[in-house]
């Protein structure tokens, strides 16, 4: 059990790696953009909906990689004074209440819009270029299966200690 729960978090630092250079060519296609629009009076028809594709991407990868490394907003007035299985307490909490039905709404929510997507063959229509949006609605399912399956990783790390008392 625990090859696996370290092989998945290996698995999203290296996901982590990939967004980051991801990040990289948003700002590069977005210094383009305004290059084009602003220095030479030709903006491209595609920058805007790729900018927010990639953005799109960037995020949603991002949510894994900041879970990986805890670096999601909390309340740590109290819970930094805590002891590991206090706070391992009220993290299984928090994720039973919380976490779990958010996941699950969410799960729900981008696996519809993406079977829907591909299924009518939509389009994004925030420009006249009319990108399809089935690519970014599978991106954007895919990396909440992700985040879903790093919240169980700390979830069950987390019963591990209150029931043991050692770290898994």
């Amino acid at each position: 059990m625990k090859r696996i729960l370290e092989g998945y978090d290996w698995f999203i630092d290296k996901t982590g790696s990939v967004a980051m250079w991801l990040g990289l060519i948003l700002v590069l296609q977005i210094s383009f953009e305004v290059f084009m629009r602003y220095v030479l009076n030709s903006p491209t028809i595609w920058g805007y909906d790729t900018s927010v594709m990639m953005g799109i991407a960037l995020y949603i990868i991002a949510w894994s990689y900041a879970d990986l490394y805890n670096q999601h907003v909390r309340v740590d007035v109290i819970y930094m004074k805590l002891s590991a299985k206090a706070k391992a307490v009220i993290d299984v909490v928090g994720s039973v209440l919380f976490f779990l039905p958010f996941v699950a709404v969410m799960l729900y929510t981008s696996s519809t819009w993406m079977w829907k997507a591909w299924a009518t063959h939509e389009v994004r229509s925030e420009t006249y270029w009319y990108p399809p949006a089935a690519p970014i609605r599978t991106l954007f399912f895919l990396g909440v299966i992700l985040f879903t399956f790093r919240g169980l990783v700390r979830l069950i790390r987390d019963v591990y200690l209150v029931a043991r008392s050692k770290p898994l």
